[in-house]
């Protein structure tokens, strides 16, 4: 775990180090809620094409399961029978595209590791790009008739019709300060005005949702048939925002955890440093890390891939649903501008 994220989620005595940070804390707070005002008052300009607008996002810094939810969601209105269009804003992506749609031809490298994952686990359309409006008139051009926008909460210019906040269940919102001193991008209060919440790994009370990630057996990178047994030593390597979350996951599957590999959240290792790990341990990986390794991974014999799939409860997707009837005079409004 990182120095910051020691400060922001774990007590004793790294909450000193807060008591400096306090007063950007406060200021940073402050930005956010003028900022939000302003876009609520229309004194700042948003907009959006005239399709149903779900934004995935939450109110902290770093994953808390926001990705999987849009590949759930995704597959669900593709089932209803909607051409779903997934925006990203394609962090850390290397490309000279303002506008990139991710396809066949696209790597990880060039799209971001989570927009390639999306669109390798759903064929949607998934277009990156840091101005999310214009991404979302993209998306509606290429023939998206309902928008999914990973990430997205506080990209207030695009308007939205529906909100879904995730919440990390076992961190929560670490110390409960804002940004630097803490991890929120925006208070606690603001989940009051979302559609829903959903609870990533943990029971949800009253009024919200359960999200469980569901893993199935590590299988080679290069092989699917070929399953790690039960039981195998690994070094573990997870790319995300709380790494903790998939060692568990791997201990819960009856992996023995004996080694890991330090990487950051989207962070890229070099090749020959996990050839060199897996000559002692097989190196157990996310899949967000996976993809980043496809067009290595012939030279990967022993290097395996944990895939974890979303599962919600009937009672979440009944509410967006219904949600998504209600937001329809809104949508069709935009049409007559």
């Amino acid at each position: 775990m990182s120095f910051i994220n020691k400060i922001w989620y774990e007590k004793g005595i790294y909450s000193i180090f807060t008591l400096p940070l306090l007063p950007f804390s406060l200021m940073f707070r402050g930005v956010v809620s003028i900022r939000r005002m302003l876009y609520a008052h229309d004194f700042l300009a948003s907009d959006a094409p005239a399709v149903p607008i779900i934004v995935v996002g939450g109110i902290n810094v770093g994953g808390s399961g926001k990705t999987p939810l849009c590949i759930a969601l995704a597959l669900y209105f593709q089932e209803q029978g909607y051409k779903v269009g997934i925006l990203s804003r394609g962090y850390k992506a290397n490309t000279d595209k303002q506008t990139l749609l991710v396809d066949d031809s696209v790597d990880a490298k060039s799209s971001g590791d989570e927009p390639y994952l999306m669109y390798q686990k759903t064929k949607a359309l998934v277009v990156i790009d840091a101005d999310r409006v214009r991404g979302a008139f993209y998306l509606k051009d290429l023939g998206a008739d309902l928008i999914i926008c990973d990430d997205g909460m506080q990209h207030y210019a695009l308007k939205r019709d529906i909100e879904i906040a995730v919440v990390d269940g076992i961190r929560r919102f670490g110390n409960h300060f804002s940004l630097p001193a803490g991890p929120l991008r925006e208070s606690i209060s603001r989940l009051k005005s979302v559609d829903a919440v959903v609870i990533n790994g943990e029971v949800a009370k009253s009024g919200q949702y359960s999200m469980l990630l569901k893993p199935k057996a590590a299988y080679a990178i290069n092989c699917e048939t070929n399953i790690l047994a039960k039981g195998t030593k690994v070094c573990a390597m997870a790319g995300i925002g709380n790494p903790k979350r998939f060692y568990k996951t791997l201990q819960d599957l009856g992996y023995e955890l004996a080694d890991s590999i330090e990487v950051a959240d989207h962070g890229v290792v070099e090749l020959e440093h996990i050839v060199k790990k897996s000559q002692t341990y097989p190196v157990v990986m996310t899949q967000k890390d996976a993809v980043k390794y496809e067009l290595y991974k012939q030279n990967l014999d022993n290097v395996y891939v944990v895939e974890v799939n979303a599962s919600l409860g009937r009672d979440f997707y009944a509410n967006i649903t219904s949600r998504l009837k209600d937001c329809m005079y809104a949508v069709n409004k935009r049409q007559k501008k």
